[in-house]
């Protein structure tokens, strides 16, 4: 199976996703299947080429509507194992799919907070990886879009720490869709003002940003290279 989807990645990219689709949730060879993408999704660029893990972050995204968790951890990890900008816009852009619907979203934190605190140094990094995707995401207008939840106190509790993740191992992430995160909250937090119908979005985006540098109720010192 991966001969021909690796095969029709290129040039039947749709065929090459509704491959992996059907095959994932076929009764005889799903489980296999499904097991063979977590690998793939671990394997570097130069082992799996990128037109196929952009098919199979595709896949990913439809299955997700049956094995939510399942598909999510192969989406972090594709994210922790590629350099390659289009595989990053399609986990992007899978993830986003994912965190629109609103039934997904407190599996979506939960997973990623207990992630981001494995002691498996390869599971923090896609979490963090994961986040990361999701947080360099914008509307048409500019604003992040976790930030449909982020009036909630809780849900701006689980923002800030998984900022603080980024924050405290962004050697281990991609420095250009880093600067792209930060540079998209910083924008949206100096221009949602000026959007009469999203200011009340700015105390909140400015909230999680320093809660993610200085915890008051947890840090007792204030660590200026944060």
């Amino acid at each position: 199976m991966r001969e021909i989807a690796g095969q029709w990645a290129q040039p039947l990219p749709e065929q090459a996703r509704d491959l992996l689709t059907v095959a994932a949730l076929d009764t005889g060879t799903g489980r296999r299947a499904r097991d063979a993408y977590l690998t793939w999704a671990r394997r570097s660029d130069q082992d799996i080429p990128p037109h196929l893990k952009v098919a199979l972050a595709q896949a990913c995204e439809r299955l997700a509507d049956i094995y939510p968790t399942m598909m999510l951890l192969r989406l972090t990890e594709l994210a922790a194992h590629t350099d390659h900008e289009d595989v990053t816009n399609a986990v992007g852009q899978a993830l986003t799919v994912l965190w629109d619907q609103p039934k997904n979203r407190k599996d979506i934190q939960g997973q990623l907070a207990e992630w981001s605190r494995s002691p498996e140094k390869g599971r923090r990094t896609a979490a963090h990886h994961a986040f990361l995707h999701l947080a360099a995401r914008t509307t048409e207008v500019g604003c992040p879009v976790l930030l449909a939840t982020a009036h909630e106190d809780m849900h701006r509790a689980w923002q800030a720490a998984r900022w603080r993740g980024l924050l405290m191992d962004h050697a281990t992430l991609p420095p250009s869709l880093l600067q792209q995160a930060l540079t998209a909250w910083m924008n949206a937090a100096t221009s949602l003002q000026d959007l009469q119908d999203l200011q009340d979005l700015q105390d909140p985006i400015l909230t999680i940003l320093q809660h993610a540098v200085y915890e008051p109720q947890t840090d007792t010192v204030y660590a200026a290279d944060r």
